[in-house]
């Protein structure tokens, strides 16, 4: 058995439930009707005796299916949700479009049902925000509701909107969305799948009456109005915390964890897009690789855990080059000691790389503190520009990591750029 009203997130709605105007029906997690007042049978145009057992997916409109299984998602995990629902009369089958709220009905704190509370778009669009359940509906949503005019101005919010965004309610009336930034306008963002839907969905950067950056998801339906002209109804939730905790994992996923730089996977992608532009526009890139000098001393030295430091601080160094130099794009850790830096298409980029390797071995002219001792540290830098002919990614690290080895294997400190292919990388890439 379902809880009692009063411990369900029904408490309060009693006008609802009695209302003759607003339709209610409880259906299961797989939106079949299980139970439902006359209002719901005739907006969807069931018998009474064949409401049980009447599944919602059939009387939808094919646009309005994504938005019902979402809804109904958001639903199961105990959050309310309202949306527009666009279906089919079953006896007339005539179009008919209501304004839905999802609730859960649980028991032991487990979803075991959806309560969905329709008001007729007619209620919705005449503004007749009198009523009472309709007020007390949107309301208790934890989501913020508006519902804009076609110029896209508000002609109506509830408590949410200014819970989320922080802004007075009583005085956004009449005037734009006041929390999107100066110059933003959502509907022409909209427009397009409206017309073809009647419904969008997407994510929204914004800013609260304090000032603070906001992510809010938000969809827009479109709801005709009685004379002909188009209001909107527009839903949001704040994600801020969702998309702060995405772009965690993604740094995660794309950064070395140490120095908070690239990792080799993100640089090749990096260098992938690079080299796509290259080929477009008939340029030039450089990729530069740096690999320290006599870096295993100084772990055996010290310790790793000085040795970490250092690498940190080598990070630290070659980002500065990076913003001083105004020209790289991408700076990486490859792994060890290694590290990779991207000049981003020219039309001759050998300039620029000399002159971003001159500044990468300057910034190891001071020395590192190792263990309260400072201690000098130099790094071998190979640098190479291309793409050239078929030149892949690989091609491109490759011929750096090579000039690389070439400056270690004649004494370190120092650079050298491969401007060009040797005879038989051409052989190669030409094959």
């Amino acid at each position: 058995m379902l809880m009692s009203q009063e411990n369900t997130p029904l408490r309060g709605w009693e006008t609802a439930l009695e209302d003759p105007e607003i339709a209610v029906a409880v259906c299961d997690l797989q939106c079949v009707v299980r139970q439902a007042n006359p209002a719901f049978e005739a907006l969807i145009g069931a018998e009474t005796r064949n409401a049980e057992g009447y599944s919602l997916l059939r009387a939808a409109a094919p646009e309005s299916l994504e938005g019902i299984l979402h809804n109904i998602r958001r639903a199961c995990a105990g959050e309310t949700k309202a949306y527009v629902f666009r279906g089919r009369h079953g006896k007339t089958g005539e179009p008919f479009s209501a304004t839905f709220v999802a609730l859960p009905l649980q028991e032991g704190g487990q979803t075991k049902a959806i309560a969905c509370l329709a008001f007729p778009s007619r209620q919705v669009l005449g503004f007749a925000y009198e009523n009472n359940a309709f007020s007390a509906a949107f309301a208790n949503l934890g989501e913020g509701a508006a519902i804009l005019d076609a110029a896209g101005c508000v002609r109506w919010v509830n408590a949410a909107f200014g819970r989320i965004t922080g802004f007075d309610t009583s005085k956004v009336v009449g005037g734009p969305l006041p929390f999107l930034p100066r110059g933003t306008d959502l509907m022409p963002r909209a427009r397009k799948a409206l017309g073809h839907n009647g419904y969008w969905q997407g994510e929204v950067e914004a800013v609260s009456a304090r000032g603070k950056a906001l992510f809010l998801l938000a969809s827009i339906s479109t709801v005709p109005g009685d004379l002909g002209e188009n209001s909107w109804l527009l839903l949001f939730s704040d994600i801020s915390h969702q998309r702060a905790y995405t772009t965690h994992l993604e740094d995660m996923v794309r950064k070395d964890c140490l120095t908070g730089l690239l990792n080799r996977k993100a640089f090749r992608e990096r260098v992938h897009n690079a080299l796509y532009r290259c080929r477009g526009a008939h340029l030039r890139m450089a990729v530069l690789f740096l690999d320290l000098d006599g870096f295993k001393r100084i772990n055996d030295a010290y310790g790793h855990e000085v040795g970490d430091n250092i690498l940190r601080h080598v990070g630290d160094r070659l980002r500065t080059v990076a913003r001083e130099t105004d020209i790289v794009t991408d700076v990486a850790r490859l792994g060890g000691d290694e590290f990779a830096l991207q000049i981003p298409p020219l039309a001759n980029p050998l300039i620029a790389t000399e002159s971003v390797c001159r500044a990468i071995l300057g910034t190891f002219a001071d020395p590192f503190q190792c263990g309260g001792s400072s201690v000098p540290i130099f790094a071998s830098v190979g640098a190479c520009l291309g793409p050239f002919d078929n030149e892949t990614v690989g091609d491109l690290l490759h011929r750096a990591d090579q000039a690389m080895y070439g400056v270690k294997q004649a004494g370190g400190h120092n650079y050298f750029i491969q401007a060009c292919l040797t005879s038989e990388e051409k052989a190669d890439t030409n094959q």
